[in-house]
C-alpha cells in the first residue's frame, strides 16, 4: 500500500506544479472560456515542472539518482498513468480551443491557435520527461553496489538523466527505440506502454493538425 506522506514527499516538483496550477485556476478570469482557463493553467503548471526537472537533472549525480530511485519507488506507476491521462485531456482542451479559433470571426483567432500549439508542445515534452525520470529511477533502484539493469546504453560510464531523456525522446518521436537495448521485463513493459502512448499522442496531434488546416483553408 502506498504511504501518502512518503508519496507526497517523494514527488516535490510534481506536486509543486500541481499546487501552482490549482491556485492559478482560481485566479484566472472566470469570464474566459473553460478550455482557455484549462490550457493556460496546464501550460503554466507543466512549464514550471519542466524548469524544476531541468534544474534537478543538471545538479544530479549517480548517488542522488539512486537516492531518488529509493525515495520514489512508491506510486511511480500511478504517476505515469496520471500523466498519460492528463496529457490526453489537455489535447481535448486543445481541440476545443482550436474549434473556438475557427469560430472566431475577429483577428483574435490566432491567440487560440498559439495557445493550442504551446499546449501541444508542453504536453509532449512533459509526458516524455516524466517517462525519462521513471526510466532512470527504475534503472538505479536497488542497493548501491547492485548491478543496474533494464537498459543497455552504448559506451562507457553510468548513464545520467540526460541519457534517459534521450531514450524517452527517441520513443516519443519514433515510437521505437534506437541504439539502447532493453534487457529486463520491467523495462520492456514500461517501454511498451510508452510506445503505445507516444503513438496515440502523435496520431492525435496529426489528426488535429489536419483538421485545423482544413478548417482554415
Amino acid at each position: 500500500m502506498i504511504n501518502p506522506v512518503r508519496f507526497l514527499k517523494a514527488q516535490p516538483r510534481f506536486f509543486t506544479a500541481v499546487a501552482v496550477g490549482a491556485v492559478l485556476w482560481f485566479l484566472l478570469p472566470h469570464g474566459w472560456r473553460g478550455s482557455t482557463r484549462l490550457l493556460v493553467t496546464w501550460d503554466c503548471a507543466t512549464g514550471l515542472y519542466l524548469v524544476l526537472a531541468a534544474v534537478m537533472m543538471a545538479r544530479s549525480d549517480i548517488g542522488s539518482m539512486r537516492y531518488r530511485a529509493e525515495m520514489q519507488d512508491e506510486g511511480q506507476v500511478a504517476i505515469l498513468v496520471l500523466v498519460a491521462v492528463t496529457a490526453l485531456i489537455s489535447l481535448g482542451g486543445t481541440m476545443a480551443e482550436m474549434a473556438a479559433a475557427k469560430a472566431t470571426v475577429t483577428t483574435n483567432g490566432w491567440q487560440h491557435v498559439a495557445l493550442a500549439c504551446l499546449t501541444v508542445l508542453l504536453s509532449w515534452t512533459f509526458a516524455h520527461t516524466i517517462f525519462a525520470i521513471h526510466y532512470a529511477h527504475e534503472y538505479y533502484e536497488g542497493p548501491e553496489h547492485a548491478p543496474s539493469e533494464g537498459l543497455d546504453f552504448p559506451g562507457h560510464g553510468r548513464p545520467d538523466y540526460w541519457d534517459f531523456l534521450y531514450y524517452a525522446f527517441v520513443i516519443g518521436t519514433a515510437c521505437a527505440t534506437a541504439d539502447v537495448n532493453v534487457t529486463s521485463r520491467a523495462m520492456r513493459r514500461i517501454t511498451t506502454l510508452h510506445c503505445a502512448f507516444a503513438f496515440f499522442f502523435n496520431a492525435t496531434i496529426l489528426a488535429l493538425t489536419v483538421n485545423v488546416g482544413a478548417g482554415f483553408f
